[in-house]
């Protein structure tokens, strides 16, 4: 599915709400996106040409921290650091949205990035580092989305498709993340649970736990 959403008033989009991940862009031998018609896993991924002008890894990382900052309080949002920390050592937890228009690359629409955890919650430790393949928890950090693209089912289609049955994330239990209070009605309805109020200060708010079963 091409998820088509509105930006700028009466221009039209098409955003790729589909996993892909940063482990199949720049991995691939073709280049910087991945043939999804010849991938042995196409069923996971929409079939789509591949974006004209898509830019190198070093602008890709700068889009995705300029969607980042925009998104958070300034004493919430990740470090560039860490967002190349979670690129480089779980880009297979590392999804991005891409907007097209005519097939040429517009930017990015929004992300999720995460790493590995061994705890079945969201901690300090996991928001800093990635514990390799063994850990079978997903922690969530990021679910953002670009300020055209907002309000229009975006940031759920992502989860829908992070989380699902569809997911090409492997070795994987549960997925965590913390959140604030006015967004646990998102997180329920893709299948998240409440599991209290999270030990974790991370700004000024407070946080709540929520997990899904992989």
């Amino acid at each position: 599915m091409v998820f088509r959403l509105h930006a700028d008033g009466d221009a039209t989009c098409s955003i790729v709400c589909v996993l892909v991940l940063v482990r199949d862009i720049f991995t691939h031998p073709d280049g910087p996106w991945r043939d999804l018609s010849s991938s042995s896993n196409h069923r996971d991924y929409d079939m789509m040409d591949k974006p004209k002008c898509f830019p190198a890894e070093d602008e890709l990382l700068d889009q995705i921290y300029a969607v980042e900052v925009d998104s958070y309080p300034a004493e919430e949002a990740a470090t560039k650091a860490k967002l190349l920390h979670r690129f480089h050592q779980a880009p297979d937890t590392f999804l991005i949205a891409i907007a097209t228009t005519d097939d040429t690359y517009v930017g990015i629409a929004g992300f999720i990035c995460a790493t590995r955890s061994r705890d079945e919650v969201v901690t300090h430790d996991s928001m800093q580092h990635t514990c390799g393949p063994e850990g079978t928890t997903v922690a969530i950090h990021s679910v953002v989305t670009e300020v055209r693209y907002r309000r229009q089912g975006l940031a759920k289609e992502m989860l829908k498709r992070y989380t699902g049955p569809g997911a090409n994330i492997h070795n994987v239990e549960r997925f965590a993340l913390m959140c604030k209070e006015k967004n646990i009605s998102l997180y329920r309805s893709v299948g998240f649970s409440l599991h209290g109020q999270s030990m974790v200060e991370h700004g000024a708010d407070l946080w709540h736990d929520m997990i899904k079963k992989a």
